[in-house]
């Protein structure tokens, strides 16, 4: 079963990376990327890994309470200019459990067809 993560506004900045959060109508996070692009530059199916963390400072994905960590895939930066950025993303992610007190990771599914599109960007 398909489930469909949307998020009605949007938070970015520029650093060291694009750091961009999504929220939904009722302003809860419902995604969380840090990009590996600095202002003005663009890339194409950057894979990124959980052991090479340098890629993708963090992708999460929650949908209600439950926080899916991307752990494996892709991103694109298709448009990063005049402080806005769009692009693509998919991979693996895992659910990660915290009923036991440090997290582990439980069920995983795979993330397709994810889309950022003319997000305002600070700086």
């Amino acid at each position: 079963m398909d489930t469909m993560i949307e998020a009605t506004s949007f938070l970015a900045d520029y650093g060291d990376r694009i750091y961009v959060s999504g929220l939904d109508v009722n302003q809860n996070l419902v995604i969380d990327f840090a990009l590996p692009a600095k202002k003005g530059q663009t890339y194409s199916d950057r894979a990124f890994s959980e052991e090479s963390r340098n890629d993708l400072a963090k992708g999460i994905i929650y949908v209600g309470s439950d926080q899916w960590v991307l752990v494996s895939g892709t991103t694109s930066v298709s448009k990063n200019s005049g402080n806005r950025i769009s692009g693509t993303f998919e991979g693996k992610a895992y659910l990660y459990d915290y009923t036991s007190g440090s997290p582990r990771l439980a069920d995983s599914t795979q993330v397709k067809n994810g889309v950022f599109k003319d997000i305002y960007v600070k700086g």
